[in-house]
């Protein structure tokens, strides 16, 4: 499964989706004190999208989970989803399944990175009862919902659930 990754530099300026991105970024300053905020978006369906939002404080190196109440995660999840909508206006060209907001404020520029992960995609689209489903090891679905993905050089046995073609159907011409 191969990713493709696009990344653009946002302008606050610039775009049509800008004011959505500043709402965003106004949106976390409720979470203080920080000095990057990094948001995922995955996208679930044309309609729906769950997210992760981290920060990074001053003199940190790691980004840590924000602690995020119910009423300001429906908050968030309208955002991204008028973001989504921004930048994919026609379901049907999504070109991307995952999205990377970054704003840092010594910069004070947000970037947006997006990929298309195909192993997401089956993931959303496999039934949570189906055998592949649950021959899914729990570390490779972790991985799968995370912006980085499953590796490369993991096994993916969902591959190998494909119908089988009967041999004699092959040699009938």
């Amino acid at each position: 499964m191969s990713k493709e990754r696009s990344s653009q530099q946002i302008s606050h300026v610039t775009t049509g989706y800008a004011h959505t991105i500043n709402q965003i970024i106004d949106w976390a300053e409720q979470y203080e004190p920080w000095t990057s905020i990094r948001i995922d978006g995955f996208v679930e369906s044309p309609k729906t999208m769950s997210y992760l939002a981290t920060s990074q404080a001053f003199g940190i190196k790691t980004f840590t989970p924000l602690k995020i109440s119910l009423e300001s995660g429906r908050k968030l999840e309208v955002l991204l989803q008028e973001l989504y909508n921004d930048l994919v206006p026609d379901a049907h060209t999504n070109q991307w399944n995952k999205m990377r907001l970054i704003y840092d404020r010594l910069r004070d520029q947000p970037f947006i990175s997006t990929q298309w992960d195909e192993d997401y995609e089956w993931l959303n689209g496999v039934s949570a009862t189906s055998d592949e489903y649950l021959a899914l090891d729990t570390e490779s679905e972790h991985s799968i919902l995370t912006w980085k993905g499953l590796a490369n050089n993991k096994p993916r046995p969902w591959l190998n659930a494909l119908p089988a073609i009967e041999p004699e159907i092959l040699m009938k011409k």
